[in-house]
């Protein structure tokens, strides 16, 4: 028996495979980056499956692309059954203070019950550093909300395009990450760009203080985690957890199907 797990983010799919036996998921996981064309051969390499038996997925793309997604995979592995994960899933095991949980991203969901499990018992900061950088409050066992901001290469996107006298900093973003006072436009655009990134996250911190909740670690997870957590003071531990949605997905399996 096992397991795939399924990441349907804005830019690209991830997938990992897990035997469900513990929280291990297989680190030798692919990655699409063509998926306004996705076919069969996107999930045709993952390895042993007619062995799969489940197939878990979050998913922050469109009704019809999943849809499509969940087709190919019920054609390549029909004998596994498809579960989709989505802002309602194991509330009971994890509750939230979200108005409407079923308007909570499925990514941010999945990597909260990661974090739950990998983490048990800890105040926790979840930021996911992917095309929006969210981060949400995970504190006695409860989601108690969380913020929403453009990430790091939309940000560059949006100054990029919306503005007729700012340079093109898209290309060097990733290789600029300071925040000191610039002394030149385009250096002003990275440094501010990363500012927003640790200040939106430091805001996060000084509401946990100020609510008198104590936080044991911060856990980032994404492709900009590494980029963003140079830029952190934190008081409390930090964690990078690259895979988290993964793992969450797998945590949630676990949960279900716990003995």
């Amino acid at each position: 028996m096992s397991i795939l797990l399924i990441d349907a983010g804005n830019t690209r799919i991830k997938w990992a495979i897990s035997s469900g036996a513990s929280s291990e998921i297989n680190v030798g996981f692919k990655t699409s980056d063509v998926f306004n064309n996705l076919s069969s051969e996107d999930l045709s390499s993952v390895p042993n499956s007619a062995e799969i038996t489940h197939i878990i997925c979050s998913s922050v793309i469109s009704k019809e692309k999943t849809l499509e997604l969940k087709n190919i995979c019920q054609h390549l592995m029909p004998s596994a059954h498809w579960h989709q994960i989505t802002g309602t899933s194991a509330l009971n095991q994890l509750p939230t203070k979200y108005k409407n949980p079923e308007q909570l991203g499925a990514d941010r969901r999945a990597m909260l019950l990661g974090a739950q499990q990998l983490f048990s018992g800890k105040n926790i900061l979840v930021i996911g550093t992917g095309t929006a950088t969210t981060i949400d409050l995970l504190a006695n066992q409860e989601h108690l909300g969380g913020w929403i901001l453009p990430g790091i290469t939309l940000m560059a996107e949006m100054l990029s395009s919306n503005t007729a006298n700012l340079p093109n900093i898209f290309e060097k973003i990733r290789s600029l990450s300071k925040i000191e006072p610039a002394l030149s436009t385009e250096e002003g655009i990275h440094h501010g760009i990363f500012a927003s990134q640790a200040g939106a996250i430091s805001i996060a911190e000084q509401y946990a203080k100020h609510n008198n909740i104590q936080l044991d670690l911060t856990v980032l997870s994404g492709g900009n985690a590494n980029l963003i957590s140079h830029h952190l003071d934190n008081q409390n531990i930090l964690v990078t957890e690259p895979q988290l949605v993964l793992k969450g997905l797998l945590a949630w399996y676990l949960i279900n199907n716990a003995s």
